[in-house]
């Protein structure tokens, strides 16, 4: 707000703009852009204030970015692995560094076993500033693949100034940010286990990490994620991995059972349309229209099952048009297939139901498919197919 007005100007966005930190602002009221830019001309005394909100989310970004500074000082020294990037993910999720290379788990332990036994230790944080002088910057290390790994400013940084933050016996690194007063209270915990990322031809990897108020969320959502999981399991935490990989072998086993019977199922459907085929005569045209409630979540499988047993029984001088349909018991939807021994009558027969059913889709040859969308009704929808199957010569 500014003292003038006492107006309330909310800030969305702070930048970095070579040696200026640009405010973006979103002043409330009827105010027009023009009368607030002036209200915030330079030299104009303004207050600014945190509530609950703001101050809980610069607690959090000073936690996580003081720890960052700490895990890859350790990483440095301890291992030689500069960090490269790092992120300040959306809170309450886990942040991560930007390494060359994995890390195993061994390496990782020390790491964290390191990283607490300083947080225990209370080292200070502090700031110093000096006077910037370009001519003394010393150059930055890069990699193989040319990218930074080493300490210093940007190079559009025109600030005056060099901030460093010092980590008592640990570290110093140039950077604006803030930064917690000590170590206190920032118990580092590391996920033990890295995300492999490939560039060309090069592979770095992130190092997940949290501390303070964030890992207290993410341990308190993961601690109801598991026993809500280990109750559904009807079991203890313990046993929840076990449990878990249980539950998959048996859908697996559910899953390749289901697949037989479909298979059988879909071989008992196409020899019935065989039969009727062949008692149709070897001189007509066989037509045919067959509709099935499935709440499978994925019904055109199953008719592509039927189809494939069909044109396996047949004899090769048979002539027939099918549409296969088959829709959801809710009837929101339908899935269409049509077969048949000529393309020409398969093209006919998808241009009619395209225009008087309204299925939308497409097909190459002798197969068409399509998706109709709505309730799929016997006297409406079913009837339509059928008649248009009568109309059809060969």
């Amino acid at each position: 707000m500014t003292r003038s007005s006492f107006q309330k100007a909310g800030v969305l966005q702070c930048k970095r703009d070579g040696g200026h930190a640009v405010h973006y602002v979103n002043v409330s009221g009827s105010i027009d852009v023009d009368a607030a830019v002036a209200k915030f001309t330079p030299g104009t005394k303004v207050i600014a204030t945190l509530d609950q909100a703001a101050f809980d989310r610069r607690y959090d970004h000073m936690s996580m970015h003081t720890s960052q500074h700490l895990l890859s000082a350790l990483l440095e020294t301890d291992l030689n692995l500069p960090t490269l990037s790092w992120s300040l993910t959306t809170y309450s999720s886990p942040c991560y560094v930007e390494i060359p290379r994995g890390m195993t788990p061994e390496e990782i332990t020390k790491i964290q076993e390191r990283a607490n036994r300083l947080v225990f230790e209370g080292r200070k944080v502090h700031i110093e500033v000096t006077e910037l002088d370009s001519a003394e910057a010393p150059s930055v290390p890069t990699l193989e693949d040319g990218r930074a790994a080493g300490k210093a400013l940007p190079q559009d940084y025109t600030g005056g100034v060099k901030r460093v933050v010092v980590i008592d016996g640990v570290d110093r690194n140039p950077c604006c940010g803030t930064h917690m007063p000590t170590l206190h209270n920032l118990q580092l915990f590391i996920l033990p286990h890295t995300e492999a990322l490939s560039r060309s031809s090069t592979t770095t990897a992130r190092l997940y990490f949290l501390c303070g108020p964030r890992l207290i969320t993410y341990l308190t959502s993961t601690h109801s994620l598991l026993t809500s999981t280990a109750s559904i399991m009807s079991g203890g935490a313990p046993l929840v991995p076990e449990r878990v990989s249980q539950v998959i072998d048996d859908r697996k086993r559910a899953e390749k059972r289901v697949d037989a019977l479909e298979t059988e199922l879909a071989g008992g459907i196409a020899s019935g349309l065989v039969a009727e085929l062949n008692a149709n005569g070897a001189d007509q045209l066989f037509k045919k229209a067959i509709h099935r409630t499935d709440d499978s979540s994925n019904p055109l499988a199953f008719l592509n099952a039927i189809s494939l047993a069909f044109s396996n029984a047949l004899p090769p001088s048979a002539s027939y048009l099918c549409v296969l349909s088959s829709s959801p018991s809710s009837s929101s939807s339908a899935v269409v297939l049509i077969i048949g021994s000529d393309e020409k009558l398969v093209k006919q027969a998808a241009d009619l139901v395209k225009e008087k059913v309204g299925v939308k889709g497409g097909g190459k040859g002798n197969r068409w498919s399509g998706k109709f969308t709505g309730a799929w009704k016997k006297d409406v929808q079913e009837a339509t197919v059928e008649g248009i199957l009568r109309g059809i010569d060969a």
